[in-house]
């Protein structure tokens, strides 16, 4: 009865993020029942769609309780250190949905931007930097609202094409 907020895959099985639990989907190889649900954690679950971030050793995502690093047999908090900064962020105009995540393979780094509670801005304000190799955070505030590639739409099609480059 729960929506699906984030879905990965971790070795060879999915784990879905639900708002109050974290399960791990597996195939089962029988025609009988194909699938099966499994609970990873019943109280640290999903609350932001565009926050997961996959790694070797689980799936990362924030969470209405905290920032959540969910394996096939365990969920837990990562962010131990900073406990009360994923009650900081912003869940007005739709700031659960604002959060985003980026992964940065050349310095090890996992990137988590959102909106503060503290500042009456629409876009989000402040980074969560996660440095998964030596286990370090940082906070900066700056300003992004979504990273990966920049895409130009042009508008052209094979109708029109041709009047701009005959």
């Amino acid at each position: 009865a729960q929506p699906i907020l984030s879905t990965s895959n971790n070795e060879d099985v999915l784990i879905f993020g639900f708002p109050t639990t974290q399960m791990r989907f597996i195939y089962t190889g029988n025609d009988d029942i194909p699938f099966n649900f499994f609970t990873i954690n019943s109280e640290l679950g999903t609350g932001s769609t565009f926050s997961t971030i996959n790694l070797d050793k689980g799936v990362m995502t924030r969470g209405e309780r905290g920032f959540v690093i969910s394996s096939q047999v365990e969920a837990r908090r990562f962010d131990l250190e900073i406990p009360d900064q994923v009650f900081e962020i912003s869940l007005i105009n739709n700031g659960a949905e604002r959060v985003t995540a980026q992964r940065d393979y050349i310095n090890e780094w996992v990137y988590f931007t959102y909106p503060v509670n503290t500042i009456a801005w629409k876009f989000p304000n402040q980074t969560l930097q996660y440095n998964y190799r030596d286990d370090s955070l940082a906070i900066f505030t700056e300003c992004y609202t979504t990273y990966g590639s920049f895409r130009k739409v042009t508008g052209y099609t094979w109708s029109t094409i041709g009047d701009i480059y005959p």
